[in-house]
Parts: structure tokens; C-alpha cells; sequence
């Protein structure tokens, strides 16, 4: 990889965290419910996949054509996890859907990162030290989600002016909050260890 290259997918990474971050969103492609946050979701997606394909192939075409097939992908992926993550949730396993949360984003960048590496002529791999931290955050983050499940009440109810009573799942805020810190710091690293090699 060349010199320079990686910062546009660091970029890409760090403007999608502070996104999900003020939006307190999972980042979700999740296609149920379809809403205008759903839309701001994919776009910023759809933006850090051709970022990571123009960055090897410096064809501003072919990164918007497979940035599309990325995030048609793993939409289809993340829409079916739905399913599966509800039925985890009823089952009592709250901390295995908060993580999977940061760890599904995690993978999407990394499962395209993979792809473009692999079929790049100068392809590197990423360092093991990096591996360890990256290995260490997700214990970390695995760790914070279960503090907030266990520690932070779900609901706390909330005064809008004087009569206007509503809850605010405060638990919910603070495990979206916690996923996009973890995937801005991974998925920095990842493109930092690249573009270092």
C-alpha cells in the first residue's frame, strides 16, 4: 500500500464514529424500521466502503459501484441478525446483543479492508501488535456494554417544559455511545496499522 492512501479510510472511520456518536446510533444497516436515520446510516456506509476501495483502486467509479454491493450486502446481513439478536434478547442475553453491536461494525469495515488488502499487489497484513490491542478492546468493550446493562437503569423518566412527562431509555443511549467510541478507536487502528507499513 502506498504512502498516504490509508488517511481517506482513517477519515472515513473517525467521521462515521463522531456521526453515530451525535446521532446515538448503533450504526445499523438494519433495513426494519426504514427511517430517515436509517438513510444517514447507509449513506455514511456507503461513504467509508468507497473510501476503502478508491484507496487501492484510485478509480472513483469502481468505488462507488462496490461500495453500493458492500453495504447491499451487509444490509441483507444486518437485517437478518435482527432476528437473531431479538430472539437473543428474550432469551436473557442482553451483553451478547450489546457487543455484537460494535463488533457487526467492526466487521464490515473489516471484511471490506480484507477484500481490497487481499487483491492489492503491495498487500500487507496488520500487525500482531495491533491484533492484541484490537483483541484487548473488544474485551474491554465487552466489559463496558455488561457494566451498563447490569449498573444504568433502563428507563428514567424524563420533564419536557412543565406538563410534558416522557421516559428516556438512558441504557439504550449510553450502549450506542459506547459502541461508536469502540469502532471509531478499532477501526483507526486497523487503517493506522496499514498505512504505517
Amino acid at each position: 500500500m502506498q504512502e498516504g492512501r490509508v488517511p481517506l479510510i482513517s477519515t472515513a472511520v473517525i467521521v462515521q464514529a463522531i456521526v453515530f456518536l451525535l446521532m446515538t446510533s448503533y450504526g445499523n444497516m438494519a433495513v426494519l424500521p426504514f427511517s430517515g436515520r436509517t438513510i444517514c446510516v447507509v449513506a455514511l456506509w456507503v461513504y467509508a466502503f468507497s473510501m476503502v476501495d478508491y484507496t487501492y483502486t484510485r478509480e472513483i467509479r469502481h468505488a462507488i459501484k462496490m461500495a453500493i454491493v458492500y453495504t447491499v450486502i451487509w444490509a441483507a446481513i444486518e437485517t437478518g441478525m435482527e432476528y437473531l439478536l431479538n430472539w437473543l434478547l428474550e432469551m436473557g442475553f442482553p451483553t451478547v446483543v450489546g457487543v455484537w453491536y460494535g463488533i457487526q461494525n467492526l466487521l464490515c469495515l473489516g471484511s471490506v479492508l480484507a477484500i481490497n488488502n487481499y487483491f492489492a499487489e503491495d498487500a500487507k497484513a496488520i500487525k500482531k501488535s495491533v491484533i492484541a490491542v484490537l483483541v484487548m478492546g473488544v474485551v474491554v468493550y465487552s466489559f463496558a456494554v455488561h457494566y451498563v446493562i447490569e449498573n444504568v437503569p433502563s428507563t428514567v423518566p424524563s420533564t419536557i417544559f412543565e406538563h410534558v412527562k416522557t421516559t428516556v431509555d438512558q441504557q439504550d443511549i449510553m450502549l450506542k455511545r459506547i459502541a461508536a467510541i469502540f469502532y471509531g478507536v478499532e477501526g483507526f487502528l486497523i487503517s493506522f496499522s496499514l498505512e504505517r507499513q
